[in-house]
């Protein structure tokens, strides 16, 4: 697995990562659409540096349980129901340690102007895809036809649209 993300052959990567999977972490509630088209995710502050890195400990630890070269389920890395683990709640101890080390470089990365043109990038994508519903007229300047017809007798007894 790379530790960076190239704007240009994985903004697809970068877009799903923040879109769709952080905001189950960070809340659906707090990562709102508007919240993805109003400032860039580090200045935005919706999202810490602990949303993104667990989210990506989540994924490293179930991926080989969802993906499985074998055709069959392997264990999770860092948790399994069956090891009982309830002092760090179902956690390995390397699991805390990974964890550590994603912030550390999450924190690294978001200063830099390659992590600032990802921002850019997804924020601009973000207006498209919700500012502007996918670039598709959605209010009442935009429509052709009128929403309601309605008669006014002040206008000669013709229909008016509103």
């Amino acid at each position: 697995m790379r530790d960076t993300c190239d704007d240009a052959d994985n903004f697809e990567a970068f877009w799903l990562f923040f879109d769709r999977l952080v905001a189950n972490i960070a809340g659906k509630k707090v990562w709102t659409n508007r919240d993805k088209v109003g400032e860039p995710i580090t200045m935005g502050g919706k999202i810490t540096i602990v949303d993104e890195a667990f989210t990506i400990l989540a994924i490293q630890n179930y991926w080989p349980k969802w993906f499985s070269n074998t055709g069959v389920p392997e264990k999770a890395l860092w948790t399994d129901s069956r090891q009982g683990n309830a002092q760090y709640m179902g956690w390995d101890d390397q699991a805390y340690s990974r964890f550590d080390t994603l912030c550390r470089r999450i924190q690294m990365q978001r200063q830099t102007a390659h992590s600032k043109h990802l921002e850019q990038r997804f924020q601009q994508k973000a207006t498209f895809e919700y500012a502007t519903m996918g670039g598709r007229k959605g209010n009442r300047q935009g429509r052709t036809e009128p929403s309601i017809v309605v008669f006014n007798e002040l206008v000669t007894g013709r229909q008016v649209a509103v």
